[in-house]
């Protein structure tokens, strides 16, 4: 897969200290894409009454566990990495690597067809485009994307559980009605820790994102092995 140029280009080793910076700097890039996402299809909802189904959740909320893991966690980033990165961005790096991102990224958005992913789906896309470009290493954006599929699918999906039981417990307890007090304790911790988590990922990428502007560009040792 690829072009003779791209093939001519050295690979390079992307250190563990900047695969969790560039991992961190991703949680506040799709942040802020399904925080746009999550406007527009407001905005849409408000104009039109109709909000656009976000097929791939339900999809998801659908499917027993073990098969989610095996698809989204193992399968979609490779299969996905190998298109959008490797295919994409070797054959347009004739055009320059900025513009092999940008569309590599445009795809990336495109693949995942709803309104409610393109937007942090695009600016994930072009960190992953360029994580490749710089390593031209495939490999750091399939761990990334499996890293990210996996927190976004197999841990998600629990806390959204806990959060929906836990709403519904707090509701009967309103009414005065009889809830199990242990359940709703422990769907409260999951809820509370979750969202430290995510809060401490999206500081950590603030923080990553200062660190790598001051430090102008990611330093890379360069490896002998060619693509």
């Amino acid at each position: 897969i690829g072009t003779d140029k791209a093939a001519k280009k050295d690979r390079s080793k992307l250190s563990f200290k900047d695969f969790i910076l560039l991992f961190l700097v991703g949680q506040v890039l799709m942040y802020t894409g399904n925080f746009i996402g999550t406007i527009l299809n407001q905005t849409i909802d408000s104009i039109l009454g109709d909000v656009p189904e976000n097929g791939i959740a339900t999809i998801i909320t659908e499917t027993p566990m073990w098969l989610i893991f095996v698809l989204m966690v193992i399968v979609a980033p490779i299969v996905e990495e190998l298109i959008c990165r490797k295919l994409i961005i070797d054959r347009l790096s004739i055009y320059g690597d900025h513009i092999a991102i940008l569309f590599s990224a445009v795809a990336f958005g495109l693949l995942h067809g709803n309104l409610y992913q393109f937007f942090y789906a695009v600016l994930l896309g072009g960190l992953l485009g360029y994580v490749y470009t710089k390593t031209r290493d495939v490999k750091y954006t399939i761990y990334m994307h499996m890293i990210i599929n996996f927190m976004g699918s197999i841990v998600a999906l629990p806390v959204q559980k806990a959060l929906t039981d836990f709403y519904e417990m707090y509701d009967l307890a309103m009414i005065g009605e009889q809830f199990d007090f242990v359940s709703f304790i422990l769907n409260a911790a999951i809820m509370l820790i979750y969202s430290n988590l995510q809060y401490g990922m999206i500081a950590g990428g603030i923080f990553a994102i200062i660190h790598l502007y001051k430090s102008k560009q990611i330093k890379l040792q360069r490896d002998k092995e060619s693509i």
